[in-house]
């Protein structure tokens, strides 16, 4: 992973790391799925942690997290779409 990151951050590519089966595993101290720019983990029934179809994304990239919110709510960014509506409601605008 060293070697990866040293490459990616040279060129500016991000690093998508699939930890699904390593879960509660770790590379020099830090647990799998947090090495990357970001880190997944399936759920699925072939995996060491199952809940049928669920998955789990992982970033310390606040620009990554936001954009993966709006993906999952299927390009709604429900955040400012309930922060808009609770200002309607309240007569704030």
């Amino acid at each position: 992973m060293d070697k990866i990151l040293e490459i990616a951050n040279k060129h500016g590519i991000i690093v998508v790391e699939d930890a699904a089966q390593g879960v509660n595993a770790k590379y020099k101290g830090k647990y799998l799925g947090t090495i990357g720019h970001i880190g997944t983990y399936s759920f699925h029934d072939t995996k060491n942690y199952v809940s049928g179809e669920g998955g789990a994304f992982l970033t310390n990239n606040e620009k990554f997290a936001r954009q993966a919110e709006v993906i999952r709510e299927k390009g709604t960014n429900r955040s400012n779409f309930f922060a808009v509506k609770l200002i309607n409601i309240h007569g704030l605008i």
